[in-house]
């Protein structure tokens, strides 16, 4: 794949789902919902950018972070990505569960949180890890997908985001590839 730079495979910011800080978790369901209608074609997209009012990029948000965010009970416990990374394992957060310190019943109270809870609250903060030039090659962004946690980077030109690359579209292009070997 070296012919490929990161700008080659990428989703353009303006093409992806995006909020800004100060709006609820309602309207970020909703910026994803409305991508989807949008680009039937495209795999889902899970992740919204969060933005300020200048369009610098602060954060995103992903499926478990909504999750989290509308179970107050899993900020007792801080950041479950870092919980099970120190050590804590998956038998004692069920245990957790089972004492209902964390699972307390948020769906009773959905559209209240919805409503409430602000995307710059629940927003996921990029490290620097997450982020990739554009004009890199396709060999060194494979190569952090791989070896990473991180399964989508923002791409930026300088200072300044100017897309998003996803693993999906990155194996989408594979895929495309390694059928045309056979032609």
């Amino acid at each position: 794949m070296k012919e490929y730079k990161v700008r080659d495979l990428m989703i353009p910011f303006e093409d992806h789902p995006r909020v800004l800080e100060d709006d609820t978790l309602q309207e970020v369901v909703t910026a994803l919902s409305n991508f989807r209608e949008k680009h039937p074609d495209r795999p889902a997209c899970e992740y919204v950018l969060v933005t300020d009012a200048t369009g610098k990029v602060l954060g995103r948000i992903g499926p478990l972070d909504v999750i989290a965010a509308i179970e107050s009970g899993y900020a007792k416990v801080g950041d479950l990505s870092r919980v099970t990374r120190q050590g804590y394992s998956p038998r004692f957060l069920k245990a957790l569960i089972e004492a209902d310190v964390l699972w307390e019943n948020p769906l009773a109270d959905l559209c209240r949180k919805a409503m409430s809870l602000n995307a710059s609250n629940i927003m996921h903060v990029m490290g620097d890890d997450q982020f990739v030039d554009a004009d890199q090659t396709m060999d060194k962004a494979l190569h952090k997908l791989v070896t990473g946690p991180h399964r989508s980077f923002l791409v930026t030109e300088g200072e300044k985001v100017v897309g998003i690359l996803r693993l999906s579209d990155v194996y989408g292009k594979i895929q495309e590839q390694v059928k045309a070997c056979g032609r």
